[in-house]
């Protein structure tokens, strides 16, 4: 059987690795330009070649490529890939061990007729069907096995296979991990990586057993090729000098590239800082010798800032036992690296803060045992640091410690709850005290984080406030007298319970609803009224304004009132507060009440 026109042209491709143009394809095999274009063209899109271009012209040339099934075992996602028959063409290694299914069950079977069928929804099947047409989907999925949930990000990738035959690649992403709490994530990182370098040694040492084999891969080297650019993690292989030989379009993006073409050609060490480079050169020494190493690294970006990189490094050695190729899989941590170092400085910020506060703050476990204290608290009660690791609340809680912690337990995590109670120093002095705690949770285990206040001297103040408060009610009820309180406007806001028995009004007719002048009767309460806005507008004490009020009975007293004014923390006037009493008719009630009744009879008078 004669050699076909594309095997002459891969032939000849194959001699010239630089690439040739359309003409030159052409010309050498003595080929019509449009025939040559047309299988040029057929290899491209059939992955056997790769097209650059220079300027105006095209160039071809062979394509370089790494066996599927291997990339695929590497990969942590799992994997499978389809024909339009819904058989399996690949499931990567992690697919395998994810649902407990041997290759054997798997691989050149109809997907429905596998074990794998009981666990998809229906929902599954549809997406499949539709990137057999063509259209691509990405949606989260839910797998119940042995009781216990997993979570999946199922992208369904079109596939066209040789011949133009459709077929689909779906990735599971496994995001099972991504609702565990933070305090596992270092674990998870851990874990992952361990897998990583396990396929990896596991892709290595396949590659290196099967490198004869490339040419009877190419169907599945067009597949790799799809996964291998839309990998989420970068991937470079570097020569035995280290320099980058392949690479994806993840591993340019994560250094400030467009094209991974931007990468190729370039060693390994330009995208390190000098202060790494002591560190980078020992470990590609211990590459070339065959080590395989995970670790950390600070990649330099294009524009000059920093990436920060998990990288998975293995090398692959000849039948010699030399360095032919290094294989290296890259993961951005740049989030998680901020992460940590925004978490570094917000402990030492609230280090300092628990370390400088004023407040006497402690945390307790549920059994009240003292586990964190700061200076403020050792001072407050008396105690030094080794006395306080033994301490319980009961020690200085002169209350019902274990009251307020069944309390506090009623509460939501993270609610405040304030309450007042007394602690008993190391002197066994007693202090009022003001508590302001919250449910926290720390490392897995529930405790109470509280904040005290010394308030005794305050408590003392309230005390004596209180006995001078009553002492002056007492002698206001003793002769007869009403303590007020109004607003700017004259409106009640404090009174005395005596003006029950005075006037006949409860506290609850008066305050917040009626004014001063309220209670004048109604032929003088113009004047009076006016007078006494002329003394409120002095905004200054005043004493003995004599004046007759009405009661709820229509009983006239006299009333003799004696105020002084009020003012805010900022000087603005509030209102009055002060006392009146009950005294005998005077001159001056009588003269106002027959003035008011003159003034009355002469507008009746005109009236008529």
């Amino acid at each position: 059987m004669g050699v076909t026109p594309s095997e002459r042209i891969c032939s000849l491709l194959k001699e010239n690795p630089k690439g040739l143009s359309i003409e030159e394809v052409s010309r050498r095999l003595v080929m019509n330009r449009t025939t040559a274009a047309k299988y040029l063209n057929s290899l491209v899109n059939s992955g056997d070649a790769e097209l650059r271009t220079l300027g105006r012209a095209k160039v071809f040339s062979l394509s370089r490529r790494v066996p599927l099934p291997q990339i695929l075992d590497l990969l942590s996602d799992q994997i499978l890939v389809l024909d339009r028959d819904l058989e399996i063409l690949e499931a990567n290694r992690a697919l395998q061990d994810g649902f407990g299914i041997p290759a054997t069950d798997l691989l050149r079977k109809r997907l429905d007729q596998t074990p794998l069928n009981s666990l998809l929804s229906s929902r599954f099947y549809e997406a499949i069907n539709q990137a057999f047409i063509g259209k691509g989907s990405i949606y989260e999925t839910s797998i119940e096995r042995q009781e216990k949930f997993y979570y999946f990000r199922s992208r369904f990738i079109p596939l066209v296979f040789g011949e133009g035959k459709p077929g689909a690649a779906i990735i599971l992403e496994d995001i099972t991990e991504t609702r565990h709490i933070r305090f596992t994530f270092e674990k998870e990182v851990k874990e992952r990586t361990d897998a990583l370098t396990r396929a990896n040694e596991q892709l290595l040492r396949k590659i290196e057993e099967h490198r004869q084999t490339l040419s009877a891969l190419r169907e599945s080297e067009a597949r790799y090729r799809r996964i291998f650019e839309t990998a989420n993690e970068g991937i470079w292989v570097g020569d035995q000098s280290f320099t980058i030989i392949a690479c994806n379009q993840k591993a340019a993006e994560m250094l400030g590239y467009t094209h991974p073409d931007d990468l190729i050609g370039r060693n390994f060490s330009s995208f390190i800082f000098p202060e790494d480079l002591p560190d980078h050169l020992q470990r590609i020494s211990d590459r070339a010798l065959g080590s395989r190493d995970a670790y950390e690294r600070k990649f330099r970006r294009k524009d000059g800032s920093a990436c920060w990189v998990l990288i998975s490094a293995n090398p692959l050695l000849n039948s010699g036992g030399f360095l032919s190729s290094s294989f290296i899989m890259i993961t951005d941590i740049s989030a998680q690296k901020e992460m940590e170092l925004e978490l570094l400085k917000k402990s030492r910020y609230y280090e300092q803060l628990l370390k400088t506060s004023s407040d006497a703050i402690h945390v307790v476990d549920e059994k009240g045992n003292l586990r964190e204290w700061n200076d403020a608290f050792l001072e407050h009660l008396g105690y030094t640091a080794t006395e306080a690791a033994g301490l319980n609340a009961k020690d200085w809680d002169a209350d019902n410690a274990m009251a307020h912690l069944s309390t506090l337990r009623n509460h939501e995590f993270g609610q405040r709850f304030r309450f007042e109670t007394r602690h008993r120093t190391n002197e066994g002095i007693i202090k009022d005290v003001e508590v302001c705690a919250t449910r926290i949770t720390i490392d897995g285990e529930e405790m109470m984080y509280s904040s005290a206040r010394d308030i005794t001297r305050r408590k003392r103040t309230e005390r004596e406030f209180r006995e001078r408060a009553n002492w002056i009610s007492n002698v206001a009820a003793t002769i007869g007298g009403l303590l007020w309180e109004t607003d700017a406007s004259g409106l009640y806001l404090q009174c005395s319970p005596a003006i029950e028995s005075i006037l006949g009004y409860t506290l609850e007719e008066v305050i917040g609803k009626m004014h001063y002048y309220d209670f004048f009767p109604a032929e003088e309460r113009t004047e009076l009224r006016t007078a006494a806005e002329q003394i409120f507008d002095l905004r200054k004490p005043f004493r003995s304004f004599q004046s007759r009020v009405i009661s709820k009975d229509g009983r006239i007293l006299c009333f003799e009132t004696t105020g002084i004014p009020m003012f805010n923390p900022q000087g603005s006037f509030t209102g009055y507060r002060g006392i009146g009493l009950i005294i005998p008719e005077t001159e001056n009630t009588r003269k106002n009440k027959n003035s008011q009744r003159k003034s009355g009879t002469r507008v009746k008078k005109k009236d008529s």
